[in-house]
């Protein structure tokens, strides 16, 4: 699956970890503190992958990545 959305979406695999992390609804701040980087980075991050992704939120971000599976 990894494989897959990154290169369906050109995710970096931070950006692709991030997103898995946040489509199973933990706040930024749990992301950070799970990656043991920066909420900032995180919201960066997530920014990116949204745009990349096309999608505006994380229950659209959880619909993506299921259907990718």
């Amino acid at each position: 699956m990894e494989v897959a959305v990154v290169n369906a979406y050109n995710l970096t695999p931070r950006e692709l970890e991030a997103a898995r992390i946040a489509a199973e609804g933990l706040s930024n701040r749990q992301v950070a503190e799970q990656m043991q980087i920066s909420e900032g980075t995180v919201k960066q991050y997530l920014y990116h992958v949204y745009d990349k992704v096309g999608v505006w939120n994380r229950d659209q971000l959880r619909y993506k990545v299921e259907s990718l599976k």
